[in-house]
């Protein structure tokens, strides 16, 4: 039995997280973000794919 998947949230994700979301996506390692934010990676990449269809733009990451 699986015991880490009771640390991280399920359902919706709220306003303030998308935010988050979309100000660290590119700017710190999916790891990371995922235990900032108490939601998968794979949860992550989905939200991130679903906004993007929505018009949402994320920041770039900056090389250097």
């Amino acid at each position: 039995y699986n015991n880490t998947m009771k640390l991280y949230k399920k359902g919706t994700w709220t306003y303030k997280e998308r935010e988050v979301l979309k100000t660290l996506y590119n700017t710190m390692p999916l790891t990371e973000l995922s235990s900032r934010l108490m939601r998968t990676t794979s949860g992550i990449t989905s939200q991130v794919n679903y906004l993007r269809k929505r018009g949402w733009a994320f920041h770039r990451r900056k090389d250097g």
